[in-house]
C-alpha cells in the first residue's frame, strides 16, 4: 500500500471499474438545514463500518447571477467538497457552465484541474485536462438502447477509469457519482 493512501480507500488501488447502486445512498444523505436547503452531506463507510471518506455540497444550487434558488439552470453553480480521511480536504467536484454538454471538473485540494467529466447526464466519459484523451466513464450501467431508457430508473452507475491513476483521483472519481446522483436526483429530470 502507497505511504500516502488514505485509511479505507486502499481497495481501490487494484480496481479499474465499480459498479454503484445509489437507490440506497439518497436514504444515506444527510440535507443540513442550518446551511442551506439543497446542502447535503455524506458519509462513506468502509466495512469495518469506519467512517473512510465525506461528501459535502454546501448549498451550492444558489445562481451566482442573482443569488436564487435556480438549480434547473445549467448556468448555476455546483460544488462538492471531498474529504478523505475526514476532515482533510482531498478535492473538489465542480460543475463548469457550458451550453450543451454537461461538464464537471475532479479538482485537486489545491483546486487544480486533475480530470473532467463531459457528456450527457446518463454518460459522461472521463478526460484528461486538456480533454484530448478518454480515460474512463460513468454511465448509467449494464443496459443499452431502449432497455436502458426504462431501466435506468434502477440507478446503478458504472464507472470505469485506469487502473494506474492515483486512488485519490479513484476517490474523488467515486464521490462524483454521489454528488452528480445527488444534483440530477434532486432536479428530477435525469
Amino acid at each position: 500500500m502507497p505511504l500516502l493512501c488514505p485509511s479505507g480507500i486502499e481497495c481501490l488501488l487494484d480496481t479499474s471499474q465499480i459498479v454503484i447502486h445509489t437507490g440506497n445512498l439518497r436514504h444515506d444523505i444527510y440535507p443540513l438545514p442550518a446551511l442551506f436547503k439543497n446542502s447535503f452531506l455524506f458519509r462513506v463507510y468502509n466495512r469495518n463500518k469506519e467512517e473512510v471518506m465525506q461528501v459535502l455540497n454546501p448549498a451550492s444550487h444558489t445562481c451566482i447571477a442573482c443569488g436564487l434558488n435556480l438549480h434547473w439552470f445549467k448556468f448555476c453553480r455546483f460544488e462538492a467538497v471531498v474529504y478523505s480521511p475526514p476532515g482533510t480536504v482531498a478535492g473538489f467536484i465542480k460543475r463548469r457552465s457550458t451550453c450543451l454538454v454537461q461538464e464537471f471538473q475532479i479538482l485537486g485540494p489545491c483546486e487544480e484541474v486533475l480530470l473532467r467529466l463531459r457528456g450527457s447526464p446518463n454518460d459522461l466519459k472521463v478526460y484528461s485536462v486538456d480533454l484530448l484523451h478518454e480515460l474512463g466513464r460513468l454511465s448509467i450501467h449494464g443496459w443499452v438502447g431502449v432497455m436502458h431508457e426504462i431501466r435506468r430508473t434502477a440507478n446503478d452507475y458504472g464507472l470505469t477509469f485506469p487502473i494506474d491513476l492515483d486512488v485519490h483521483v479513484k476517490g474523488l472519481l467515486l464521490s462524483s457519482v454521489i454528488a452528480i446522483d445527488w444534483l440530477y436526483s434532486t432536479q428530477g429530470n435525469r
